[in-house]
Order: structure tokens, then sequence, then C-alpha cells
């Protein structure tokens, strides 16, 4: 063990994937070479691993979850709005039956209208294909700093 490694803090770490949580705490190895090193890596930096539901695990899936609702993400919900009026994609939602329900929604203190998924209870936005990947690096950022740090 390195002494950096010696040093370090112990922490838990909360995970939805309960497969890794089994990976981690199975002693016998019938695991190829690759998933052994995968798993060696990972333990290196954890001291408890616990399973939480993920439902309950709102950060990891803040994207998919309606809990994002309430996250502000610095992206101008009135453009998107815009957008949402003149684009193709959302006018063939508004008129196809789909298994969603939607439904326009006031969202930002009621200043913009958004085609959302409200079957929740929460709405969801509908975001064009011209903002998906601004939002998704907005959510995924929050959780995920990367290497920057």
């Amino acid at each position: 063990m390195s002494s950096s490694a010696s040093s370090a803090r112990p922490f838990m770490e909360f995970v939805d994937h309960r497969p890794l949580i089994f990976a981690i705490a199975k002693v016998s190895e019938p695991w190829s070479a690759r998933q052994q090193r995968q798993l060696s890596f990972i333990s290196e930096f954890m001291t408890d691993i616990q399973h939480i539901t993920g439902k309950d695990n709102t950060i990891a899936d803040c994207l998919s979850r309606a809990i994002a609702s309430a996250v502000h993400l610095g992206v101008n919900y009135n453009c998107i709005a815009a957008d949402q009026a003149s684009d193709p994609d959302i006018q063939v939602y508004r008129m196809v039956v789909t298994g969603l329900q939607l439904a326009d929604a006031l969202f930002n203190s009621a200043s913009a209208i958004l085609l959302c998924n409200v079957f929740t209870g929460q709405p969801r936005r509908t975001v064009t294909s011209g903002w998906r990947r601004q939002v998704f690096d907005a959510i995924h950022g929050l959780s995920h700093l990367g290497r920057k740090l």
C-alpha cells in the first residue's frame, strides 16, 4: 500500500449498482482478467460500499429523475421554449399517441412554458436536440467533476 493510500481518510460510497456490491464482496475469483483489474482498481479507493436504491440516489440519476427540476442549471429555458415551438420533432410528439403523458407546463418561475412529461406528477422537460448536450453537460457536471480538480 502506498503512503498516500495509507493516510487517506475512510469514507463510505453509496451506489445504485447492486452487482458491483456483490462483485466487490465476492471472495472467489471467477472473473475475467479485465474484471479483476477493474475491481482491484475500484477497491483501492473505497473503504465501505453500500447499496442505495436508484430512486433514492438523486445525485447519480439527476438527469432522469424529477429532482432535476429543483436544480438551477444556468440554461435559458425561455430559449428552449422558443425552440420547442418550432422544432419538428416536438410537433410530432404533440400529435402522436405515445406512452408519455405530455402537457405544457410552466417552468422557471412561470416564465417559460415547456412541453413536459407529467406522468410522475413532476414535469420532466422535453429537450430539443439542439439543447441536449448543454443540458446533459450541466447536469452531469453536478456530480462528475472530472479530473480538473
